[in-house]
């Protein structure tokens, strides 16, 4: 078993239509999360889920708000003896660990408990290497292009996460023998695009037809209207395998 769960598929500011990134990915041995947006609110529909496992894995792709936020959530669903590990990128990349970031942010005069205390058990690690394994899925990270340094995270040849990045030909090289890419789309036209972020246009432009590889529009703009959805729907309406992700919107992977 093998299954992703899109519980944010947001960027930024949560709506009423989507939280912001987090993903929920799991099989039988391992849980893991793939940032920790305000979709970890989404959790209530998974508190069962949770409970199955004794270790939690949360991998962030770098640390802005809208992908950390929910780190504070997690206290309604774990139990105290669960084991959670963090993993997130550090030097030479940041000025400081993943465990100072987060400290700075979970605990102290922000938030009524540390980081380091959600559980009896917590262990927060930087990235030890490009390519790393917790427990059978082997991960693979890729520096990408935003205003803070983040991070591409191939999961096995399953998945490949590319959230707050502009559009690089790398990621889908990387990504070409993954079944599931999930890739931010921020902007409709290539010419509204900062190069911090990513454009329907040009993804439309680089990514190929494959029909083996399915692509799943993330970290969606909060200030699209649903004439706006409407109208990407029907530009990409040709693409079977070129979608908008929707939260609670579920992929599983066949073995």
């Amino acid at each position: 078993m093998k299954e992703l769960i899109i519980l944010g598929s947001g960027g930024w500011i949560p709506t009423p239509k989507r939280e912001t990134c987090c993903y929920l990915f799991r099989t039988e041995k391992t849980l893991l999360f793939l940032d920790a947006g305000s979709g970890m609110s989404n959790l209530f529909d998974y508190s069962d889920i949770i409970k199955d496992y004794d270790e939690i894995n949360i991998v962030l792709s770098h640390y802005h708000l809208d992908h950390i936020i929910g780190l504070s959530f997690l206290l309604n669903w774990v139990r105290n003896d669960q084991k959670i590990i963090i993993w997130g990128p550090g030097a030479p990349y940041y000025n400081a660990g993943c465990k100072q970031i987060l400290s700075t942010i979970i605990g102290g005069d922000y938030f009524s408990r540390r980081i380091d205390s959600l559980t009896e058990h917590v262990e927060i690690k930087d990235f030890p290497d490009n390519q790393f394994k917790i427990n059978e899925i082997s991960l693979e990270v890729y520096l990408q292009s935003h205003s803070s340094p983040s991070f591409g995270i191939k999961l096995n040849n399953d998945l490949y996460y590319a959230t707050d990045t502009a559009v690089k030909k790398e990621t889908f090289l990387h990504s070409k023998d993954c079944k599931l890419v999930l890739h931010e789309c921020w902007d409709l036209y290539e010419e509204e695009c900062t190069g911090k972020h990513s454009s329907l246009e040009e993804l439309l432009r680089i990514v190929s037809k494959n029909k083996e590889q399915s692509i799943r529009l993330i970290h969606i703009n909060p200030n699209w209207c649903l004439e706006t959805e409407k109208k990407i729907a029907q530009i990409i309406d040709d693409r079977d395998n070129f979608q908008m992700a929707t939260d609670f919107e579920v992929f599983n992977f066949a073995k």
